[in-house]
């Protein structure tokens, strides 16, 4: 059954007993009718979509245009920075946000039980930490 119907409902429908749901299940795993996939939470693929549809929602209920930029903003070489702002679909982003009015940034959350890739990787220092904790910074709208 699609829909993700719990052994219950799926016995509802079937007007049979939750047990022979469970029969019926265990018969098909055994005969390769049915794959049963845990899919991580924390599998990027997973996360990315995710958020993309927090972001799709927000965007429809405040009538906002989205634009997503999925990549690295923070830069230990000046220089390297530099070359990737001249990146033809990073300028087009650097253009369109001349143009905005409002830009929401996230940073995650460094006591998130799987931190963004900011705190992950050692982007920022203490002083950092303490300088987002004055600010009030709670947590993410996308990572």
């Amino acid at each position: 059954m699609q829909d993700h119907l719990t052994m219950e409902a799926i016995a509802h429908e079937l007007h049979t007993s939750r047990s022979s749901v469970s029969r019926l299940l265990r018969q098909a795993r055994a005969n390769g009718l049915v794959d049963i996939q845990i899919r991580s939470p924390l599998n990027a693929t997973s996360r990315l979509d995710y958020t993309s549809e927090i972001l799709r929602r927000f965007g429809d209920a405040f009538g906002a245009h989205i634009e997503q930029f999925p990549v690295q903003t923070f830069f230990d070489d000046p220089a390297t920075k530099r070359a990737f702002w001249r990146e033809r679909g990073v300028t087009r982003l650097l253009e369109m946000q001349a143009r905005i009015n409002v830009a929401l940034f996230g940073l995650g959350s460094p006591f998130s039980k799987v931190p963004s890739h900011v705190y992950a990787r050692g982007y920022l220092e203490d002083e950092d930490f303490t300088a987002l904790s004055a600010a009030g910074v709670v947590g993410v709208v996308g990572d």
